[in-house]
């Protein structure tokens, strides 16, 4: 059974998750919802105390961006290409 102080957390964590989805949401491009109308959730503006405390997290990509690692591995590639499109 838990006690009241881990029954307040769990609620409080939920809370922060939910708002943290809340203001991920907000900041999609305009037309991503596809013309969704979503009405506020009502505890929205007793929570944005919160915001400053949110951090999105990082993005983290496995595709290289950097340009010497793509010249460097172009030849293998192509030869890969070659072979898979003969």
């Amino acid at each position: 059974m838990l006690s009241v102080l881990a029954l307040i957390e769990s609620k409080m964590r939920s809370l922060r998750s939910e708002m943290a989805a809340k203001l991920r949401d907000m900041k999609k491009p305009s037309g991503s919802e596809g013309g969704k109308q979503r009405r506020p959730w009502r505890f929205f503006e007793s929570l944005l105390f919160l915001k400053p405390s949110i951090v999105p997290r990082g993005n983290v990509s496995n595709l290289s961006t950097d340009l010497d690692d793509l010249s460097e591995n172009l030849p293998e590639v192509m030869t890969a290409l070659s072979i898979v499109f003969q």
